[in-house]
């Protein structure tokens, strides 16, 4: 049985540290080490003989001696302050005081030069993935370990053995009480840690079942486990994860609309600000300029120091950033409205203040430092930037709202203002030129409907093309390829799919019910297909595959995806309590909500709700707080349940025209979830912060960064692409875990065996019906399987069984096509595993490599030589996931930027699971160089590969 999610949260100032300490130990806790994968030295002398082994994570230090774990937050003498003793975790009464041992060491090594005599520098100090504290307690193991930059662990408890000996308290701590949403909140001083609710499952029959677990106290505030009732002949586990939350914000009224993270981890957030004593840093504009001014922000991974932070604004007040990306060179990019004639510009493409309100966007360096860009985007009346998108080469792509006849427009689908509102998108280069501008809207009519759009949201899928996302009242707004091509009600959301050069629509659809419906943000996975969000008043607004259970109030969030093509919804639901749920501000007139999607497929939403019964599981906060709430939801790649969902606020209470509430949210690569918003009382759950306190204020921007409890052990993607948002019968698939085999056996003869040294894959579809799946090859890490042929589309479970009865599991969408290219070095990208296939005037055939290893053992192209006009060059492409395709025709491939004949897209003969696509390649490209092949299959995104032409 397993007991999860005790996580650590610091409020506050500093702990200090440990009084045994060496000037070495000063040493690494001032270090920032976010980019390395957490692991746990050894020591050997840097620090106080006490201790066997040290963690550092992002904003914190933990130090492991034999019977208590000491937690650092930071530095105090880093900061100036006078040093306190860290909190400690004591364990009472365990069986025996024994070190710690390191398990699975690594490569990384540390290394101490510190001071003038070598004979006291340390180097060669080993580091390992995890320690483990052996029978604790009888039949009680502890484990910790590292999950990116989360310090987890696991309180095992073996068969037979007694949960209600782990017991532990506190060594410097004053006060140590259980909360009402069930956290340990220790405090000392100023300090606090909060230790969060945990949670339980044991693994039985294959299945992970959730065991109610509590903490209990007694008298001497010494902590143990309240767990239910629970089979004593299996295993239970305790496993604990390490987050960060701060305010922002100072004596007025702030508030974040977006956040957006680098790939090194910093977090950047955007919004508008009136507190002339807001946080800067760095600042370009030190001073706010009007009654409010929009803010940019950036902080470091762990959300404990700002890098920077500056107004941004004119005279007037209304400045305010919606919206902000960054980009991969680092570039920042933000975009909003003001209404401030000297809002200030660089290298603008409109350079004059227009209306009443105009929208702008900006780019700054990566440092802050610098503005490289600046303009206002409007004309007369009321324009606004709600949406902002960049691409890897620096192109900004803008959504909103126009009023203006004399909107910029270039190259446009739509030349002119339809009604009393439209909604526009915008593409601008690199060098700041617009690439083009439209209008999109439909007709007024004649019935006193005032006929507005609003673009919300915008998002690119890999191959650039664009989509918007909003809410229209009109009758005639441009459908095609629609879901629904009709208005239902007083207002819908809408969805529009524009090619990447902004010549055409692909596809364009109302969605909405009987009354009104708006759409807030937009999201693509890897495929192509769209996820929108935003709230509805209708009670018939259109489900398909809803989660169950939801009980729905008068407005609700909703969430729904659309097919690549646009022409079928694969699921959409509604998602709530019977209150309200994302339905804005009246003063802002925009639905609250935003959304994000990973290459797995799962969904993450934030928004706001007012219900005391939104559906939560395994929650950082299990009720309601204050009047209302942020909310945060990840949902599976089936669409079909929650797999983690809390609120997260404070408890304010009364009308003071602003709310708790989720405004933007991001994710990284590792899994770990950013949500920014606004919130009005200084008890939201704040962990190491960089600003601990509330700013005193109407209200004040947060940004959190959470991440959710691994409750789905394995990775299924598709073993070419490793996409995982979708994947179809007789297609390769990878999946990535830990436990999942005894060793490494791949299978040998055709057909593949259903069994590798006792590992099986099981697939059970969404009509129920179960299936051993072939296996290519085991191993502890990592299964390849064949997705058995005949499995319905839908919702399916994966689950892999070792030889040792452990499953892991985890839901994935079927789909008939699930389209992945093979990449030469195996990694879904670069130069792709094909062959040139060539046929001669004379009728003479030849395959020829195109790729070779050179003498350093690295992948080097083969340029093709397209040879003399009277050769015939075929590219053969090696996929999965292609050959349930509808059609020949519906596989299309581009290779540069000039399409393709398709000759052959299909399976392949001497290779089970493998899709062969056979395509001529186009003379004209011939001296191309190296040029990019992509690919759809029933308008479906692959991933993808290169190759080089002569």
């Amino acid at each position: 049985m397993s007991i999860c999610a005790l996580t650590f949260i610091h409020t506050g100032d500093d702990f200090g540290n440990i009084k045994k300490r060496s000037h070495a130990d000063q040493s690494f806790i001032q270090s920032s080490l976010s980019k390395i994968p957490l692991s746990f030295e050894e020591n050997r002398g840097q620090v106080a003989a006490e201790i066997f082994f040290i963690s550092r994570g992002s904003g914190y230090v933990a130090l492991f001696a034999a019977d208590r774990i000491y937690f650092s937050p930071k530095s105090g003498a880093e900061k100036g302050q006078k040093s306190r003793p860290p909190i400690s975790l004591i364990f009472e009464n365990p069986e025996g005081i024994s070190a710690p041992t390191g398990i699975d060491s690594i490569e990384q090594k540390s290394n101490y030069f510190i001071g003038d005599d070598p004979s006291q520098w340390r180097t060669g100090l080993n580091n390992f993935s995890r320690i483990e504290y052996e029978e604790i307690y009888p039949g009680v193991d502890l484990k910790f370990y590292g999950n990116q930059r989360k310090l987890e662990y696991d309180f095992i408890i073996a068969p037979g053995a007694r949960t209600d000996r782990i017991k532990f308290g506190f060594d410097g701590a004053d006060r140590v009480t259980i909360t009402d949403d069930g956290n340990l909140a220790v405090s000392s001083g100023p300090e606090k840690v909060i230790i969060r609710r945990p949670f339980a499952y044991q693994q039985i029959d294959g299945n992970r079942r959730m065991i109610d677990c509590n903490f209990q106290m007694d008298d001497a505030g010494k902590v143990s486990f309240s767990v239910e009732s629970y089979d004593k002949d299996q295993e239970l586990i305790i496993d604990p994860v390490l987050e960060f939350s701060t305010f922002f914000g100072g004596s007025g009224t702030d508030i974040s609309y977006g956040v957006a993270v680098d790939t090194a981890g910093n977090i950047y957030i955007a919004g508008t600000t009136s507190s002339v004593n807001f946080p800067l840093k760095n600042p370009i504009y030190n001073s706010i300029n009007g009654a409010s001014d929009a803010f940019i922000m950036k902080l470091n991974p762990s959300i404990s120091t700002v890098l920077f932070s500056t107004f941004l604004g004119g005279r007037n007040s209304g400045d305010r950033c919606w919206a902000i990306s960054v980009d991969d060179h680092g570039f920042i990019y933000v975009a909003g409205e003001t209404s401030s004639l000297n809002f200030p510009l660089v290298n603008p493409i409109q350079a004059n203040f227009r209306g009443t309100v105009d929208g702008f966007i900006a780019k700054f360096t990566g440092d802050g430092g610098t503005m490289v860009f600046s303009t206002y985007h409007g004309g007369f009346y009321f324009d606004c930037i709600y949406g902002l998108k960049t691409d890897s080469s620096g192109n900004i792509y803008v959504t909103g709202r126009t009023e203006a006849p004399n909107f910029t427009v270039k190259n446009a689908i739509q030349t002119t203002l339809r009604g009393q509102r439209d909604a526009f998108i915008t593409k601008i280069n690199a060098d700041g030129d617009i690439v083009f501008s439209t209008y999109l809207g439909g007709n007024p009519t004649t019935n006193g409907v005032r006929d507005e759009e609003t673009g919300y949201g915008i998002a690119l899928d890999s191959n650039l093309n664009i989509y918007v996302t909003g809410a229209t009242d009109s009758t005639s707004f441009p459908t095609l390829n629609a879901v629904q091509p009709t208005l239902s009600g007083v207002e819908d959301a809408f969805v529009t799919k524009i090619s990447a050069d902004g010549s055409q629509i692909s596809y364009s659809t109302y969605f909405g019910g009987t009354r009104a419906d708006n759409a807030r943000d937009i999201a693509v996975d890897s495929f192509g297909n769209a996820y929108i969000t935003g709230y509805t008043v209708s009670r018939d607004y259109p489900q398909l595959h809803p989660i169950s259970n939801q009980t729905t109030g008068n407005v609700d969030a909703f969430l729904t995806k659309f097919s690549a093509s646009g022409k079928t919804v694969i699921y959409s639901t509604l998602l709530g309590g019977s209150d309200a749920e994302n339905n804005g501000l009246v003063s802002e007139n925009i639905p609250t909500g935003s959304i994000r999607v990973d290459n797995l497929g799962y969904v993450y939403l934030t928004g706001k709700t007012d219900s005391r019964d939104f559906p939560t599981v395994l929650p950082l906060q299990s009720q309601l707080s204050g009047d209302q709430d942020a909310f945060l939801v990840k949902i599976d790649p089936a669409g079909s349940s929650l797999i983690f969902s809390t609120y997260l606020g404070s408890s304010y209470t009364g009308l003071s025209g602003f709310e708790d509430r989720g405004l933007g949210i991001s994710i990284d690569g590792n899994g770990k979830i950013y949500v920014t918003g606004q919130v009005l009382k200084n008890d939201f759950p704040v962990v190491f912060p960089a600003q601990g306190a509330f700013g005193g204020g109407l209200s004040d921007v947060f940004v959190s960064r959470i991440s959710t409890p691994d409750i789905n052990t394995i990775a299924p993607v598709s073993a070419a692409s490793f996409f995982g948002a979708a994947l179809s019968s007789e297609s390769i698939v990878a999946a990535f875990g830990t436990g999942l085999a005894t060793g490494i056996q791949a299978g040998e003869e055709v057909p593949l065996p259903t069994v590798l040294l006792g590992t099986k894959v099981r697939v059970r579809d969404s009509v129920g019906t179960e299936r051993l799946a072939p296996l290519f090859f085991v191993s502890p890490s990592q299964v390849n399987f064949l997705m058995p042929a005949g499995m319905a589309n839908g919702g399916a479970t994966v689950s892999i069984t070792n030889a040792d009865n452990f499953t892991a599991s985890s839901i994935v969408y079927i789909d008939d096509t699930a389209p992945g290219l093979f990449s030469a070095n195996a990694n879904g990208q670069g130069l792709a595993a094909a062959f040139a296939f060539r046929i001669k005037a004379d009728g003479t055939q030849t395959y020829e490599p195109i790729v070779q290893i050179d003498n350093f053992g690295r992948l080097v192209a083969i340029p093709i030589n397209l040879g003399p006009e009277s050769d015939k060059v075929y590219l053969l492409l090696f996929g999965t996931g292609i050959r349930n395709r509808r059609s020949l025709e519906s596989v299309k491939i581009r290779i540069g930027d000039v399409d393709a004949s398709v000759a052959y897209a299909g399976p392949q003969s001497f290779y089970v699971g493998q899709d062969q696509i056979n395509v001529e390649i186009p003379r004209s490209l011939a001296g191309r160089g190296l040029v990019t092949v992509s690919m759809t299959v029933d308008e479906m995104i692959a991933n993808s590969v290169q190759v080089v032409i002569r």
